[in-house]
Formats: C-alpha cells, structure tokens, sequence
C-alpha cells in the first residue's frame, strides 16, 4: 500500500504452537530477523492457543493473523486445532508444520486458510506470501 509515496506493509501478528520449546524459540528468532512479523504468543497446546485466542477476542484484542502450529501433538492435535481455529475465529490463517512429510500425515483439513509446511521449510518470505495469497 502506497502513504505519501512510502511503501508501507501491515506487520503481521503471529502465533507458534508446538510442544518443542526448542522449534518455537527457533522460529521466534528467525522471525524477529524480519520486521514484517510480530510474534504476540507462543504455546504447547492446540487446546491453550484456542483459549488464548478466545480471551483474546473477548477482550476485544486482535486476534493473530497467522498461527504455525505443528501437526502432532499430545491432546488435540494440530490437524483437529486448526479446523477448530478457523472455524471459531475467521480470518485467521493456520501453517501446519511437521518433520514428516505430508504424504505421511492424515489429510489435511480441508479449508483455504490452512497449509502445510514442513519444519525444514518455514520461511519468512514463504509464509508472507501464502498470507498475502489468503488476503485476495
């Protein structure tokens, strides 16, 4: 978006959840190299980053824009978060990541705010322009 002949670009607000501390600080410090991303949470649980949203939402707080959550997890997994985040909260976009590929996970929920990206993969140039693909 063009204001007074700067470009200026809508930072982010981002979610991780994964039951590895280790991944989420990793992808903490990889997105803070970037200042279009601004991560507001980090988490264990597909079931506490729900509530963590939900209180969000109903504090009148803006929820996160994007969430990457890892696929297998004990208690609800993040195949069963994810449907459960972008049905309850639209307009929130769910990257689903994993150290297995995809053709070794269940199916994906099927819905165009979710994708799959494996762990190896997370990019900040590749998950900007999936978002940015979602916001057309």
């Amino acid at each position: 978006m063009l204001q007074n002949d700067v470009v200026t670009q809508r930072t982010l607000r981002v979610m991780l959840v994964d039951d590895h501390s280790g991944f989420r600080a990793a992808v903490q410090s990889l997105l803070a190299l970037d200042d279009q991303f601004t991560v507001i949470a980090s988490t264990d649980s597909a079931e506490a980053a729900l509530e963590i949203i939900s209180v969000a939402v109903h504090d009148h707080e803006a929820p996160p824009d994007l969430v990457v959550m890892d696929v297998n997890m004990a208690g609800m997994n993040g195949m069963v978060g994810a449907a459960r985040m972008v049905a309850e909260h639209p307009g929130v976009k769910v990257v689903l990541c994993s150290t297995a590929p995809l053709s070794q996970l269940p199916p994906l929920p099927r819905h165009n705010d979710i994708t799959f990206v494996s762990k190896d993969s997370i990019d900040p140039d590749a998950l900007r322009e999936w978002v940015s693909r979602q916001r057309v």
